[in-house]
């Protein structure tokens, strides 16, 4: 059957997640049901990352197989006059045989937004993490340097019950750029995969090195002892937004 590739769009502050739950609002699940309605039959839909409630996304990738006889364009606006508000398909298009979205990923982006200023933000609630303190953001750029290339990231890792205990927590980040853009704060991260809430945690660290807490060589202990204890605690989920994922061309 003809497969189809949606980017998607969404606010994840209603969602728990993307992955589907009983009785739970996930963005998963809401896809999965305007699709039924337009396809006459339950689908199951495949997305390339499980975004973790409250995540946002900007070019989240989802792909399923359907033989209703519509143009990828129509699937588009099809899904989108049925989809809520805070859930939107940005492009539909044909893939090649065999394509799948989380499989056959090579990258991905995220971006993560802290707001700095004394007073809290009103139009990014929910939006973006809320930081009034004082940051070193040179210390923090020493420290997003030293994570860049192929690393063993377990130490960035929180334990994750679907993950096989065989797979490989070494990961290749190949970039962690931090832009100051006032009063925002955005902290880059683009990896061949991100371990279970990785950018979160690795965010929450260099706000603990920005905040004098820690020395920048606090990223070589932790990649070094393979010990999550020795990280920070993950930063917020409102402010993490999955900005895009690459694939072969």
């Amino acid at each position: 059957m003809p497969i189809i590739k949606l980017t998607l769009e969404y606010d994840g502050r209603r969602y728990h997640g993307w992955q589907r739950q009983p009785r739970e609002l996930t963005v998963q699940g809401a896809l999965e049901a305007a699709i039924a309605e337009v396809a006459g039959r339950a689908v199951r839909v495949t997305g390339a990352g499980r975004t973790d409630a409250g995540v946002h996304a900007l070019g989240q990738v989802a792909s399923f197989t359907s033989n209703a006889p519509l143009p990828p364009m129509a699937w588009q606006k099809a899904l989108n006059n049925r989809l809520p508000a805070d859930l939107v398909v940005i492009e539909a298009a044909s893939a090649p045989a065999g394509f799948d979205a989380r499989r056959r990923a090579v990258g991905k982006q995220y971006d993560y937004r802290l707001w700095r200023r004394p007073t809290r933000p009103a139009l990014m609630a929910d939006r973006a993490w809320h930081w009034p303190y004082p940051l070193n953001i040179a210390a923090m750029r020493n420290a997003a340097r030293r994570l860049v290339g192929r690393h063993d990231f377990a130490g960035f890792q929180n334990a994750d019950p679907h993950r096989s205990p065989t797979r490989s927590s070494r990961c290749v980040l190949r970039a962690c750029r931090i832009l100051s853009r006032p009063p925002e704060l955005i902290i880059q991260l683009e990896a061949d995969r991100f371990l279970y809430k990785m950018a979160r945690t690795i965010v929450g660290t260099l706000i603990e090195i920005g905040r004098g807490r820690w020395p920048a060589s606090r990223i070589d202990e932790i990649l070094t002892a393979r010990d999550r204890r020795l990280a920070g605690p993950p930063a917020p989920a409102c402010g993490l937004y999955l900005v895009a994922v690459r694939y072969k061309r």
